[in-house]
């Protein structure tokens, strides 16, 4: 389970169950759009307790994707996407 609860241009909020991450990890959003599902590159920031099994995830976009990110704002915009992602997501460890 994983939804958008909050979008701009730099990140997003999202509420989901399932596994934990830790501020700083790396992790992969799929989005779901009318024409195609958007993939988003993005870094934890923070992470917030909620009614349990639930938590919060406060995300944060990775550089580089302003094609991808124009996308998304002009399906928004136009209400053309749903707030549930495709996919819960995918986390990344940090390289230290």
């Amino acid at each position: 389970f994983c939804r958008v609860t909050d979008v701009s241009m730099t990140g997003c909020m999202a509420r989901l169950t399932g596994e934990r991450p830790e501020p700083g990890t790396e992790a992969t959003l799929v989005l779901s759009l009318l024409e195609q599902p958007v993939r988003l590159e993005c870094v934890v920031r923070r992470v917030l307790d909620g009614v349990p099994p639930e938590f919060s995830l406060g995300l944060e976009f990775a550089p580089g994707q302003r094609e991808i990110l124009g996308r998304l704002a002009v399906s928004l915009f136009n209400g053309g996407a749903r707030t549930s992602s495709a996919e819960t997501p995918a986390y990344r460890p940090v390289a230290a």
